[in-house]
């Protein structure tokens, strides 16, 4: 079923206009995944990240809802996630645990960026930058990272991640 769906993201993304990452038919989201394989919409996120305000949080608590239902709907999961201080899947042995473990959150009125680990055969990174309207969300990215901090190590970040291309991406 996952395959089926990341082939019809796939087909679409190649039949659609790639100036919108995020498009919503009916209740489903469709991502157009070319943005994000080429990074087309880093540099706009990192423009937005230098001029917001950001709070900065370690709690799954303040991660909006309505991101959390794109997050369930996109991934086919209930993406559970594990605060910093908490137990959390890291291996490939299922313990019934999350298989997230948060490292933080930033919000700012128009931008929400959270960083966590994912376990499996090795503890991986992963980064997701949202852009949202109110309770909308109009732009997505996500991608691996090596050590985040701060608002300034994202911006650093996109920064590098822009400048080379062929870095990977995955939202698991």
């Amino acid at each position: 079923m996952k395959k089926a769906f990341f082939i019809l993201l796939l087909t679409l993304s190649y039949f659609c206009c790639f100036s919108q990452t995020i498009r919503i038919v009916g209740k489903n989201y469709l991502i157009d995944s070319s943005v994000i394989f080429q990074n087309k919409n880093l540099k706009t996120f990192s423009d937005d990240i230098s001029r917001a305000h950001f709070g900065s949080f370690e709690t799954k608590r303040k991660i909006p809802r309505y991101i959390l239902r794109f997050l369930k709907k996109v991934t086919g999961s209930n993406f559970k996630i594990a605060n910093p201080n908490q137990n959390w899947q890291w291996g490939c042995i299922n313990t019934g645990l999350p298989k997230r473990q948060l490292r933080q959150i930033w919000n700012s009125d128009s931008l929400c960026i959270i960083t966590y680990f994912t376990g499996g055969k090795g503890i991986a990174h992963r980064i997701l930058i949202f852009k949202f309207n109110g309770k909308k969300i109009t732009d997505f990215w996500c991608g691996y990272f090596n050590e985040i901090n701060s608002i300034s190590d994202v911006e650093k970040f996109l920064i590098d991640y822009s400048l080379n291309p062929s870095q990977r991406w995955a939202l698991k």
